[in-house]
């Protein structure tokens, strides 16, 4: 890829993915002519300019160009130094043929919180976007959800540091007999999702993307090399393309105007799901996710115990859960090449509590990591959640099973990862520390 303003030229580094493995060039490595000189330049940039580039060849490649001026240094597999040296670096290296980078035009379906990080860094890459969303402008960021991220989102959109609401550092389950103190690691934020969404869009717009609000699409858009639905649960992408839905549950929340600072979540097991009461300073967010059947009497049953009687109106929303399958882990995606589903509309979501955006983000990013390859980042993303969805599934009944009929195995406290976690790991390291 084609990487501007790292010095008075351009740069362009392809590193070539054969397995599981990536090599990257390491200080003190020289490949043909100016190596050294070029490798110094990129010292401070590697982490954001290395990619994998699928199927050039067989096994592994390196070209490395850097333009200063009218002084040129080049490595590639037509140089006779570097077929001779790459060897000995990389045994399995395949000289090949620089390729021309191509800029796709794309259009992402969806301008909500995945579809615009999508947009964003596919821009800066030099591709042609455009985002298509139903909504007004102004609208875009709101959204039945409770908008309470890991600090994982900050590696992410550093940006969200002006966004946040509240700081959360743990959350309190709350069975007849039992209270469970889970201690999140990493934290929590609550954030200001609508201010959020309007920063990813002055970047986005910075960066040349065409955004095109208020577009109730009847047919795919045509004129693009490649698409992408991005636009949540009920996809509209996924239904012209006749794909399956996933599992659906109801969300629905409130807000109560009540001074709220404290930095834990509460959660209170239903027989379908949960209900919830979030703190975000100057008011409190009670909320409930279950089957739809019996979800407004038990959210009735929490306000009436929890003795909330003011508010303004209820919010609901569907939330997704995959069908878990050993093929695909549940999640959907199309056959076509050039289309593909990404977030909320590919059915991706933590099994335990139905939040999407860090698992989201993370397939966006092994989409970035892939493109233009949509048959790998498929194999990529089932790779990378298949199992996980699997044991947050078997997790989630365990513990509901165990705090219901048998809370005295439970720990009363826990460290616990909410994006990724292994309660088995945080069990285990629970008896470590009780045995000290």
């Amino acid at each position: 890829m084609t990487v501007p303003n790292i010095c008075s030229g351009r740069a362009l580094l392809i590193v070539l993915e054969e397995g599981n493995r990536t090599r990257r060039p390491i200080r003190g490595e020289r490949i043909g002519v100016g190596f050294s000189k070029i490798r110094r330049t990129f010292l401070h940039f590697t982490r954001s300019i290395i990619m994998t580039v699928p199927n050039i060849c067989s096994g592994w490649a390196l070209l490395i160009v850097l333009e200063e001026g009218n002084r040129r240094w080049r490595a590639d597999g037509s140089e006779p130094g570097l077929r001779k040296i790459l060897p000995k670096i990389y045994p399995k290296a395949t000289p090949f043929t620089l390729m021309e980078n191509k800029n796709f035009k794309i259009a992402i379906i969806g301008g909500g919180l995945i579809g615009l990080y999508l947009a964003w860094k596919l821009s800066e890459q030099g591709h042609s976007v455009s985002v298509f969303d139903k909504k007004k402008e102004k609208e875009i960021g709101k959204k039945v959800c409770s908008a309470l991220f890991s600090e994982r989102i900050k590696g992410f959109i550093p940006q969200v540091e002006t966004c946040i609401k509240n700081e959360i550092a743990g959350c309190v389950i709350n069975f007849p007999k039992k209270k469970i103190k889970l201690n999140f690691n990493p934290k929590h934020l609550v954030v200001d999702r609508e201010k959020l969404s309007a920063i990813l869009i002055d970047l986005i717009k910075k960066n040349k993307v065409t955004i095109f609000f208020e577009q109730e699409l009847n047919q795919l858009p045509t004129g693009f090399d490649y698409i992408i639905g991005c636009d949540g649960v009920g996809s509209i992408t996924r239904r012209l393309l006749n794909l399956p839905s996933p599992k659906i549950v109801l969300g629905s929340q409130i807000f109560v105007q009540k001074n709220n600072n404290s930095n834990n979540v509460f959660t209170f097991p239903t027989a379908t799901g949960f209900c919830w009461k979030i703190p975000i300073g100057d008011y409190t967010e009670y909320g409930i996710m279950g089957d739809p059947k019996n979800l407004k009497k038990e959210f009735d049953d929490f306000l009436i115990e929890e003795q909330i009687k003011d508010y303004e109106k209820i919010l609901s929303a569907a939330i997704p859960q995959p069908r878990f399958s050993l093929k695909d882990g549940g999640l959907i995606f199309p056959e076509q090449k050039n289309i593909t589903l990404c977030g909320d509309a590919s059915g991706l979501t933590k099994p335990w509590s139905g939040g999407g955006i860090i698992w989201g983000l993370t397939q966006a990013n092994i989409l970035l990591k892939t493109f233009p390859d949509f048959d790998k980042y498929k194999k990529e993303t089932v790779k990378r959640f298949k199992w996980l969805i699997l044991k947050g599934q078997i997790s989630k009944k365990m513990i509901y099973f165990l705090g219901n009929n048998f809370p005295s195995l439970i720990p009363s406290e826990l460290n616990y990862d909410n994006d990724f976690p292994s309660f088995f790991k945080s069990f285990w390291h629970y008896l470590i520390k009780q045995r000290h």
